[in-house]
């Protein structure tokens, strides 16, 4: 994962399809039978509920500007402005530590993570790259 250009809105280098591997809200596991994958193209990383591009973060009320936070080899995307509904997007590259970890054992990710918070009942969805 290259930070320097998501942080410039391209994300050519993690396009793709990326598969949820689990959703939790307000800390319970949830099915994650049938969920849409996150779609990333060169120019935006579209979820059911957000997308996210060079402009900003897309959500049902509207386009938000966002800051961005280098933590632990991990990014974090958070909003610029303070609105009723938050969100967050965290990129985790191979070989960084998460709460998320995917293999039985491991202490760092084995595949590139993203994951999608919002403050809408706590709601985490996990995705790894295809």
């Amino acid at each position: 994962m290259n930070f320097t250009q998501i942080q410039a809105g391209d994300y050519s280098n993690i396009a793709g399809q990326w598969q949820l591997s689990s959703r939790q809200a307000k800390g319970r596991k949830m099915t994650i039978d049938n969920a849409k994958p996150l779609a990333i193209t060169n120019n935006q990383l579209t979820s059911d509920s957000i997308t996210l591009s060079k402009a900003g973060l897309k959500d049902n009320v509207g386009l938000h500007p966002v800051n961005f936070k280098t933590v632990n080899g991990s990014l974090a995307v958070l909003l610029a402005d303070s609105v009723a509904t938050n969100w967050s997007v965290t990129f985790y590259p191979i070989g960084t530590s998460t709460e998320y970890v995917l293999e039985a054992g491991s202490t760092t990710n084995s595949k590139n993570v993203i994951v999608i918070w919002t403050s809408n009942m706590s709601l985490t969805d996990v995705y790894v790259q295809s």
